[in-house]
């Protein structure tokens, strides 16, 4: 069987990485804000909207290489307790305890994978770019030709609404 210890730090330091890819971006933005006294473009690339996105796409996609490595290793688990003698009760016993802490962990990262694309789909679905957004008109006034969608939830009255201006 192959060990793959090293699943669980690669999510880890995926996460370290884009921690530390924000923080890069929120300050060069800022010395690119102090630098810059003219107006030609205030919008750098890396936006903390693209940030967010590329980081909650990334750790979704590092949960589900976790969860599907989990899985290879269940079915290694899987073909080692079919091929066991009919009197080895013990060492079956324990490869079907290790077999379930596996299922376990694979479920764990699956949810994972699962709830961080469900969450950042969601932040870009509701989210605007900054092209979108111009200064100096209000929240009902958008600028023409750009259809923003609006995504408005009130947990008082329990309700979800969503809008979509043109």
């Amino acid at each position: 069987m192959r060990s793959r210890a090293w699943c669980p730090r690669l999510g880890v330091a995926i996460v370290v990485v884009s921690c530390l890819l924000a923080c890069a971006v929120q300050t060069a933005a800022a010395q690119d804000q102090e630098e810059r006294s003219d107006a030609v473009s205030q919008t750098p690339f890396w936006t903390k909207r693209k940030v967010v996105l590329l980081g909650g796409f990334g750790g979704s996609i590092a949960a589900g290489a976790l969860a599907w490595s989990k899985e290879m290793e269940l079915r290694d688990r899987k073909r080692e307790m079919q091929g066991l003698p009919p009197g080895a009760i013990d060492e079956w016993n324990r490869q079907f305890s290790d077999a379930t802490n596996l299922a376990s962990a694979r479920n764990v990262w699956g949810v994972v994978a699962i709830s961080a694309a469900t969450v950042t789909s969601l932040y870009a679905m509701a989210s605007r770019p900054r092209e979108t957004r111009t200064p100096g008109l209000g929240p009902d006034v958008h600028p023409p030709g750009k259809p923003i969608w609006d995504l408005r939830v009130n947990p008082f009255l329990r309700s979800v609404s969503v809008e979509w201006s043109f």
